[in-house]
């Protein structure tokens, strides 16, 4: 049976190859938690702009508000963004983060789809 320091450092090394495969190439595990690091570092480490928090669970997501509570005091005064990968066993990873930072989100890539229209004249 796999304890759950293990299973945390196995579900922070998963996300973080997901996030390499989608593009973030620097993206990588601490390492630190329980080693001497901050509570304060994030599980993944590449994402610019991000405090990311990686919670693997045999089910559900039943903590949810707990879990981006954490990350949110985690990022603290450091200018990151808090959300949380949750994946549960046998489903796809998702993203908890709060509304706001969901919509600005939307807001910044709906700005950069109107600049690419306006520079290469698509509709």
């Amino acid at each position: 049976m796999i304890n759950s320091r293990n299973k945390g450092a196995c579900g922070e090394r998963e996300y973080a190859e997901v996030l390499r495969r989608a593009g973030f190439p620097e993206a990588r595990r601490d390492g630190q938690q329980g080693f001497g690091g901050s509570h304060e570092d994030p599980d993944i480490r590449g994402v610019p702009g991000w405090h990311v928090e990686v919670k693997r669970t045999e089910t559900g997501g039943a903590k949810a508000y707990e879990w981006l509570g954490q990350s949110i005091r985690d990022a603290g005064t450091s200018g990151r963004r808090p959300y949380v990968a949750h994946r549960r066993n046998r489903s796809d990873w998702i993203v908890i983060l709060r509304a706001d930072d969901f919509h600005n989100l939307l807001k910044d890539h709906g700005e950069l789809l109107a600049e690419q229209e306006l520079e290469y004249g698509h509709r």
